[in-house]
């Protein structure tokens, strides 16, 4: 039984047999689970990359984190993202990261003939370039040179598919030989398509941002046209305001927010609104309403404007609506309403200035009866005093002819550089005195600029002012005298046609019952009054304004029912020193002296002769401008002066005065007119004619008046 006992140190001889089965069989399990390690590796990896594809849209954060997480998967020196530009046919190093080749940086473009791309893009196939190949590669793709030629040994080109469309390669390159295995380039190929998917992505979030950019930018350029358009524009829907731009609210003095909450026909005037609304109606359906129309509208306050309005049938959300452009013409039309009044101002102006002379000529007439009936006539004469009468009222028909030719800008006498301060001042104490019920205050400006003006004019304009000031407070009240230096600019004299540059304004105010704009806008027509018949003229406030307008000066007027009135008369500021008032004696001045009196008014003629008789001139006759210069001719050496007509027929006065001047250029010339010094009487003077007289006038005027030019006796 000893003999059968097993020896412990004697093993089975199939024990090591089954001992290298069981390492065999670890190292394969130990080799399976490396293999599932790094499959698992991979995967991660792998599940990486596509986490980052997916997180982010921008393609340079995406190609920085890819090249991290495929280092760990395929060692390289180098890799790149190419993408293809089939239209112009080359390709672009979107993306290079590892070593550096100078003629392959990021951003370098190919051309596609003779590179791998092209190969890839043809076979749409990996290009896998390794020991066996490299010879043949080189050779057939040129482009692959700098690669090669920089040592890198081992290449894989994989093309990155997107929609069914190569659209460019991702390459890696090793400077080891045969670096890569058919495993690389299946995880190659797996990251291309995620890669190629990123790429696709990018570029549609690329599309949309610029389309979304360029629409915002178009929104931008639209919004700024809208916003800052010099119309106005409008979108109505049902006859509601939909949309409006700034420049609509501008206008019409409501917010954006109050337009939408107002409706068409609360903007349009009741005398428009009816047709506005029909028309915008009859549009919106589709109708073709033909060219633009101009409508009266109302702003918040109340105000009209004038609207030129230009209409368009439109979709707004999806229904029909109407766009308006409107244009503010209320400027414009204050232009053309002033434009108008001016023309015909200057038309009855013309009429009134004819007028005028002829009046003047026939009271010259009475006057020089009168003035010789009275020459010799004692005041206890029977007839005395309704002589004296009749004078009188040809002096109030002469001071009526004067207001005519005020008002046809006709006016100015005798020009000089003037202190308005000191005119105000006395015109207005005067007034003061008169009216005691009237408060009058007074506002000087401090150096103020010389005016260049004829004083008795404008005092005339102050007392026409005061006058109407004093009618629109029967009952009492204040009046406020300002003068001011003031400068003009283009801007705000352009309705004025005067010249921008220096004034003086001269303002009227008073605390009356005031004008409706009605009332104000004719107030400087002619024969245009508010009193009662009898009461006025109507030409008061006309020829103020004919006197400012001939002075080269302007007015305005602002007035409100029961807020008073204020009037801002502009005058030019002159640069020439004040000079000096001359008085004229006030008794008849006779001499020696021939006078050749011209006149064609035969009236004239015999009533002058007998006054220069009278008075102990000498006189000589012509009755017309050929006869005139004949006479002067044959007795030029005895002629001392000559009183010579202005408007003849044939030959007028400024031809005759230029005859005289050329027979004899010393010759005295007084001129006579039924026209004020202006205009042509103006042009006369300035070419050297000795003095002026105004028709009509009487012996004692006529003598002054030879006396002042020829001198002492």
């Amino acid at each position: 039984m000893k003999g059968d006992k097993e020896n412990p140190d004697q093993l089975p001889v199939e024990v090591p047999l089954r001992m290298t089965e069981l390492e065999e069989a670890l190292s394969r399990m130990k080799a399976k689970e490396e293999d599932l390690l790094h499959r698992e590796k991979r995967y991660r990896r792998l599940m990486e990359i596509s986490r980052i594809i997916g997180s982010t849209l921008n393609i340079d954060e995406v190609y920085e984190h890819f090249a991290r997480e495929v280092k760990t998967l395929i060692p390289f020196d180098r890799i790149s993202v190419n993408l293809i530009n089939l239209q112009d046919h080359t390709f672009t190093h979107a993306y290079v990261s590892g070593a550096d080749l100078p003629e392959r940086q990021a951003g370098t473009v190919v051309p596609l003939a003779g590179s791998g791309a092209e190969e890839v893009l043809r076979s749409r196939s990996t290009l896998w370039v390794r020991e066996a190949n490299r010879a043949e590669a080189a050779a057939r793709f040129p482009a692959l040179a700098p690669v090669l030629e920089a040592g890198f040994r081992s290449n894989i080109l994989v093309p990155l598919i997107s929609q069914n469309q190569v659209i460019g390669t991702f390459n890696i390159s090793s400077r080891q030989p045969d670096a890569y295995s058919s495993s690389d380039i299946s995880l190659a190929e797996g990251i291309a398509a995620q890669m190629a998917g990123a790429i696709a992505n990018s570029r549609l979030y690329a599309g949309v941002r610029r389309a979304e950019e360029a629409l915002r930018v178009s929104e931008e350029k639209y919004r700024t046209l809208v916003e800052n358009a010099a119309e106005a524009i409008i979108i109505l829907q049902d006859e509601k305001i939909k949309f409006a731009n700034q420049r609509a609210a501008f206008l019409s003095g409501f917010t954006l927010e109050e337009l939408t909450r107002t409706t068409f026909a609360e903007l349009i005037h009741p005398d428009d609104r009816q047709m506005a609304l029909e028309r915008n109606r009859r549009r919106s359906q589709g109708e073709d309403i033909p060219g633009p129309q101009t409508y009266r509208c109302l702003n918040k306050s109340g105000e009209i404007l004038w609207v030129h309005l230009n209409s368009v049938p439109v979709i707004w959300e999806g229904r029909p609506a109407t766009l308006h452009f409107a244009r503010d013409l209320t400027q414009e039309k204050k232009l053309e309403a002033q434009f108008q009044m001016a023309q015909k101002m200057e038309a009855i102006g013309t009429l009134a200035g004819g007028i005028a002379h002829d009046f003047n000529n026939l009271l010259m007439g009475i006057q020089g009866h009168i003035s010789l009936l009275l020459f010799d006539l004692d005041s206890s004469h029977p007839h005395y005093v309704s002589l004296k009468k009749i004078e009188e009222q040809v002096k109030s028909g002469a001071n009526l002819a004067k207001q005519l030719l005020a008002f046809a800008r006709r006016g100015k006498y005798e020009v000089k550089s003037t202190d308005l301060n000191q005119i105000v001042q006395q015109s207005s104490g005067m007034f003061e005195r008169t009216k005691k019920e009237i408060k009058v205050s007074r506002k000087y400006q401090e150096k103020i600029w010389p005016v260049e003006v004829d004083r008795n004019q404008i005092e005339q304009v102050l007392l026409n002012l005061y006058v109407n000031a004093w009618q629109a407070m029967q009952e009492g009240g204040d009046l406020y005298l300002e003068t001011q230096n003031i400068t003009l600019g283009p801007d705000y004299i352009r309705p004025f046609a005067v010249q921008a540059g220096k004034y003086v304004r001269l303002s009227v105010r008073d605390s009356g019952v005031g004008m409706d704009k009605k009332t104000a806008a004719r107030i400087f027509e002619p024969f245009f009054t508010t009193k009662e018949m009898g009461r006025g003229t109507g030409l008061g406030l006309a020829s103020v304004y004919g006197i400012v307008k001939n002075h080269g000066g302007f007015i305005t007027v602002y007035s409100e029912v029961d807020h008073g009135t204020t009037f801002h008369v502009y005058l030019p500021a002159s640069a020439k020193e004040i000079g000096e008032e001359k008085k004229l004696p006030g008794e008849t001045l006779g001499g020696k002296e021939t006078v050749l009196l011209v006149d064609d008014e035969e009236t004239i003629v015999e009533v002058m002769e007998k006054a220069l008789l009278l008075t102990g001139f000498k006189v000589l006759v012509a009755r017309g401008g050929e006869e005139a210069v004949e006479v002067f001719k044959k007795n030029r050496a005895q002629i001392d002066i000559v009183i010579l007509d202005m408007i003849m027929p044939g030959m007028g006065g400024g031809k005759v005065f230029d005859a005289l001047r050329a027979i004899q250029p010393g010759v005295k010339v007084v001129l006579s007119s039924g026209y004020s010094l202006d205009g042509e009487a103006s042009e006369i003077m300035a070419r050297g004619c000795n003095g002026f007289i105004q028709k009509p006038f009487g012996i004692r005027e006529l003598s002054q008046k030879i006396r002042e030019v020829v001198g002492p006796k």
